[in-house]
């Protein structure tokens, strides 16, 4: 007797970190006539290639009045953005980000109803914390995934929390609730669980050991994949009891923007990378994945690497990702950090420096502050402290 047909096949999901759609970009598509979705073209194949995209949508699709305060930059992304979007069958953007806010609860609604219009699921965020907080759920294939997505809104992210009556994130800092969500999910059907992760140090190429454990915690209770974005740098890939931990995949395409006070914010050399994370579900629930790199060139064009650079990169992640089979890596992680924290404030100094160079006199004069000066005075202390304690 013949076997019976399976009712499932394989599921292919690409993931991707933080995609902004603005900023000094859309001046430049302006001025050379180009298509809006120039920057996306090399890697067509890599993105419509899915049954699934997920991606961290970095600001709203909405340019209003409720402006964000307290902050240097602010974000708005041009509705060329859902275009983007629907290069695949199901796309799902993520919302819970420190940027989504940055029009007030205005933004956030208009960019919600615009996705709901154009049939593209988000995730992350609602007009309070209940709303904000629930998952998503799509059938693909004739499986169920779900997708719940949390930010961190301590001041080294600074993602805006709902809360009882106000609009904005939801929030991973109740880990067990978290835990318990993932575990009526998994109690319910035969389902996949997928955990968006809005957390991190910018600029860090190593998670801290805070979320290491929350990652492990979530994938005990039951999380099949953790995808994390916000420090705007790629970082390590960890297998851990049959699940995938991604804990940042940088920016895809998170151009310059100007700052509140007009001059240009530019982005450091360490965040030109991208990648494409390609995972697929096998009919019997197993998976494989793979990664596709690149970096965005000067002309706001991702590209790809060549076979050379490729190994380079991969090469590269495979010293990220091994240091998660380090028994040590408590220690390892700490001395890290000590050492990231002081070359970041010597980074600090070399980018202003070049801002510096790079900005007109007039510019300059008209958007320098006494912040500004005492800001790069206390590093440069800082670095001299540096060194006479080394």
């Amino acid at each position: 007797m013949e076997n019976s047909p399976s009712i499932f096949s394989a599921i292919k999901i690409g993931f991707i970190g933080d995609v902004f759609l603005g900023g000094e970009y859309l001046r430049y598509a302006q001025e050379k006539k180009l298509d809006h979705d120039y920057p996306f073209e090399n890697f067509k194949e890599e993105l419509s290639n899915n049954d699934i995209l997920f991606f961290n949508l970095e600001g709203p699709i909405f340019k209003g009045n409720e402006v964000r305060k307290g902050v240097t930059s602010i974000l708005s992304n041009h509705p060329a953005i859902l275009d983007f979007a629907k290069c695949v069958p199901i796309c799902i953007a993520n919302l819970a980000n420190n940027h989504i806010m940055d029009y007030g609860a205005e933004g956030l609604l208009e960019t919600m109803r615009l996705l709901d219009t154009h049939n593209i699921y988000h995730v992350g965020v609602g007009a309070n914390c209940k709303e904000a907080s629930r998952e998503v759920v799509m059938e693909c294939k004739n499986r169920k995934i779900a997708v719940l997505s949390y930010a961190d809104g301590e001041a080294h992210v600074g993602a805006v929390i709902a809360g009882d009556n106000n609009a904005g994130c939801s929030s991973f800092r109740d880990v067990e609730e978290i835990e318990n969500r993932i575990r009526e999910l998994k109690s319910k059907e035969d389902i996949k669980v997928f955990v968006s992760l809005h957390w991190g140090y910018e600029y860090f190429s190593y998670p801290s050991i805070e979320q290491v454990e929350i990652a492990h915690r979530l994938v005990d209770a039951g999380a099949d994949f953790i995808i994390g974005h916000h420090p705007h740098v790629i970082q390590g890939i960890e297998e851990y009891k049959n699940s995938l931990i991604a804990y940042s995949l940088g920016n895809f395409f998170l151009p310059p923007v100007r700052m509140k006070n007009g001059r240009m914010e530019h982005r450091r050399k360490i965040s030109q990378e991208c990648v494409v994370l390609k995972i697929e579900l096998g009919e019997d629930g197993s998976f494989k994945y793979n990664v596709k790199p690149g970096y965005v060139s000067r002309k706001y064009k991702l590209t790809k690497y060549d076979n050379n650079r490729e190994n380079k990169f991969n090469a590269d992640l495979r010293r990220l990702s091994g240091v998660f089979n380090n028994m040590n890596y408590s220690q390892f992680v700490n001395e890290y950090y000590t050492k990231r924290k002081k070359q970041m404030e010597i980074d600090d100094i070399i980018e202003a420096a070049k801002k510096l160079y790079k900005t007109p006199l007039i510019e300059l004069i008209k958007t320098i502050n006494i912040y500004d000066i005492k800001r790069n005075a206390g590093r440069l202390l800082k670095i001299i402290s540096f060194n006479k304690n080394a």
